[in-house]
């Protein structure tokens, strides 16, 4: 099974001080990264040292090695 490529696609991110995952999309992430969003848990923006990184999604078919061989 070969997934279709999705640059649109929503992002994960992962905040280091709230210590959460939440979903967002491109707009906000290049909102985000001019310094026009905040997190929504804690208030930190891109510029604090524990702020909030893209990460994987924890459900993708991906990151289980049983299931990796059959995305080919």
């Amino acid at each position: 099974m070969e997934r279709p490529i999705d640059f649109s696609r929503d992002r994960h991110m992962l905040c280091g001080g709230f210590g959460r995952r939440f979903v967002v999309d491109l707009d906000w992430i290049d909102r985000w990264e001019q310094g026009q969003e905040k997190c929504p848990g804690c208030g930190m923006t891109c510029e604090h040292e524990d702020a909030p990184q893209a990460t994987v999604d924890p459900a993708d078919p991906a990151l289980d090695n049983d299931r990796v061989t059959r995305l080919l």
